[in-house]
């Protein structure tokens, strides 16, 4: 703050002294300015997101962008941070997260990706499905019902309570990368009978489902545990002190967002509950 010094009664100052007060109250204004510049403009850190096609849950290409999106920019919402979001594969997602190209991944169940730090708390949930022909008259009740089935699956994907017996019985399993194919590539190999059921998260499979109708008619025969999805950070040890930074924030702000309701309001506009 400037204080104003009132002169003294009938003191005028020379010229020379006007000359030296301008002088300081330039210099003063700047050294000021230089000062407070850092803080005013301050650039934010910038958090580099891998995330993949997979609505309900995230829809980059859609005026709807998923309530996984939508919470996490409301997390970050004036935050210290600029969210950047790159659109990958799901394997490619998972290795540029663990490699530290980008910073966290969405949205990914612990046993998807081991390798990266999770948060507290999960930003939503998933169940995985299984689906058949129409006709078909199996039911899945658990691991043994699987037995003698050729089944579709995507690479890097959470089986929950099948993980054991996939690996026990490696030659059951057909496994497609999670690209935006993966959905129509399994209809028609359904349809061509190579294999018996394919197994999809459920809301993929309702959201892409009517697409591929023509192709085949299947049906749900059957789900797996629901999971947990989380925001997955990188574990890179050279950028720690942002991750750890982001999942302060971000474990602290959800607390917030479901104490408040903000969270519920934003599943039910995707007509889900948290």
């Amino acid at each position: 703050m400037i204080k104003i010094i009132p002169a003294l009664p009938g003191c005028v100052l020379s010229f020379a002294q006007r000359c030296l007060c301008a002088l300081w109250l330039v210099t003063w204004f700047s050294i000021s300015s230089w000062a407070t510049e850092p803080e005013l403009n301050s650039p934010k850190q910038v958090l580099q997101i891998a995330i993949i096609d997979w609505c309900p849950h995230i829809c980059p290409h859609a005026k709807k962008k998923g309530y996984v999106l939508e919470i996490i920019e409301q997390v970050f919402q004036k935050s210290d941070f600029t969210l950047h979001y790159k659109v990958f594969p799901w394997s490619r997602s998972i290795a540029h997260t663990n490699n530290g190209v980008t910073q966290a991944l969405l949205a990914a169940a612990k046993p998807e990706a081991p390798n990266l730090l999770y948060p507290r708390q999960p930003v939503g949930y998933q169940r995985a499905c299984f689906y058949t022909p129409a006709a078909s008259h199996w039911k899945y009740t658990g691991p043994l019902s699987l037995k003698g089935l050729r089944i579709g699956i995507a690479v890097n994907v959470a089986l929950e309570e099948i993980t054991t017996y996939a690996k026990e019985h490696p030659e059951q399993f057909s496994y497609l990368s999670d690209s935006e194919r993966y959905m129509e590539l399994r209809f028609r190999m359904l349809k061509g009978d190579r294999i018996d059921t394919f197994i999809s998260t459920e809301g993929l499979f309702i959201s892409k489902a009517h697409q591929y109708q023509n192709i085949v008619y299947v049906k749900n025969a059957g789900c797996l545990t629901k999971s947990a999805i989380y925001m997955a950070f990188t574990a890179q040890k050279t950028q720690q002190d942002t991750i750890r930074q982001a999942m302060k924030l971000y474990d602290e702000k959800i607390d917030t967002m479901k104490r408040n309701g903000a969270i519920s309001k934003i599943m039910a506009r995707y007509e889900l509950r948290d």
